[in-house]
C-alpha cells in the first residue's frame, strides 16, 4: 500500500507541474512606472506614490528611488488614480489612468513648491502612448471579436491553403 500511495502522489505532482506553466501567462495585470520631478526638472527621491484602483478601491503605495523613479508592478486592469506627494511640495494627482492587460504605462509628475493645502489634479482621457517597449500590440475587446465576419462562425474556413508550404508542387 505504501508504494501505491507514493505513485499516486508522484503522479499528482507530475500532473500539477505539467498544467502550471500555461497558467503563468494567463494573468490580467499591467504595470505603471514613471518619474517625479520638481518644477526645475530635478528628480525628487523619496516622494510617496499612491495608486488607487477606481472600481475596487485597492491602494498600492511606493516611494521613489534615488533617481526619482517609481514602479508599480502586477496591478489589476482598469482605471487608476495616481498621486505623488512630498513634504514641501503640492501633491499632484493623475486621474483616470487606464491600465490594459500586459501594458506598461509611463507617467511623469512635476511637483510645484507649495504647502499641503494646494493640490494639482490632472485628468487623463484617451489612450496613452506605449514608450517603454518597441512592441506593437493592441487589446481586442469582446465586441470586436463578435463582429468579425465569419461564414457560419467556422474560423477554419478562413485558412489560406498553400500547397507549396506543405511540400507539394509549387504553382504560381
Amino acid at each position: 500500500m505504501g508504494i501505491f500511495a507514493e505513485r499516486i502522489v508522484s503522479a499528482a505532482i507530475l500532473v500539477l507541474f505539467l498544467h502550471a506553466p500555461p497558467a503563468i501567462g494567463q494573468t490580467n495585470m499591467g504595470e505603471i512606472g514613471g518619474v517625479v520631478r520638481d518644477s526645475s526638472g530635478g528628480v525628487l527621491p523619496g516622494a510617496a506614490i499612491t495608486a488607487r484602483h477606481s472600481a475596487s478601491g485597492t491602494v498600492v503605495e511606493r516611494v521613489t528611488d534615488g533617481r526619482g523613479r517609481f514602479y508599480l508592478a502586477a496591478l489589476r486592469i482598469g482605471q487608476w488614480d495616481i498621486t505623488a506627494t512630498l513634504s514641501g511640495f503640492a501633491p499632484q494627482t493623475q486621474k483616470g489612468i487606464v491600465l490594459e492587460i500586459g501594458r506598461t504605462v509611463g507617467l511623469e509628475f512635476t511637483l510645484e513648491v507649495g504647502g499641503l493645502s494646494e493640490q494639482v489634479v490632472v485628468e487623463t482621457f484617451g489612450t496613452l502612448l506605449q514608450t517603454t517597449t518597441a512592441e506593437i500590440s493592441d487589446v481586442i475587446e469582446n465586441r470586436e471579436v463578435i463582429q468579425i465576419p465569419l461564414n457560419g462562425r467556422n474560423f477554419l474556413a478562413n485558412q489560406v491553403q498553400d500547397r507549396s508550404s506543405r511540400g507539394g508542387p509549387f504553382r504560381s
